[in-house]
């Protein structure tokens, strides 16, 4: 039986970093942004989507500075996961690490979409494109692990 070690994941910590940085940038530039994101959620109702059928949703999508926040976000976060899928390519890491993080572009490239788009949509429609984009992703990063396994 052979025991295969893992490497520490010094890019993913490298990753999670990243993350720190632009919440932090983001927070500290965007004035009463935690006061902002807060009227955002107080601002949810129960709402009827289908007969007995309740989910939260926002009275009013009226919030540019939230979706402007997170909308910043996720195109920094997805355009700098783009040299981290280089790095772990480079560093020759596992497949299943290489195909998260490209992974990763995909899906926060998309909810920034997805975000933009936010004034165009209704929020029922916004939460489907997400859990759609969570299955893209999901497929996205099983087929780079099985073009990338290695025979043995």
């Amino acid at each position: 039986m052979s025991e295969r070690k893992e490497r520490a994941d010094i890019l993913g910590l490298a990753n999670f970093g990243i993350f720190l940085i632009l919440v932090g940038l983001i927070v500290a530039t965007t004035p009463n942004l935690i006061d902002r994101f807060a009227d955002f959620f107080l601002n949810f109702q129960l709402q009827e989507v289908a007969h007995n059928v309740l989910l939260p949703a926002p009275t009013s999508l009226d919030h540019p500075v939230v979706f402007g926040a997170v909308y910043q976000f996720c195109l920094m976060f997805g355009l700098l996961q783009i040299p981290m899928v280089v790095a772990r390519v480079i560093m020759k890491d596992t497949a299943r690490r290489t195909a998260s993080t490209a992974t990763g572009v995909v899906f926060w490239l998309g909810v920034a979409w997805l975000v933009s788009l936010i004034i165009t949509i209704t929020w029922l429609n916004f939460v489907g494109y997400i859990i759609a984009l969570v299955g893209i992703a999901i497929m996205v990063e099983n087929v780079i692990v099985l073009m990338t396994r290695r025979r043995d």
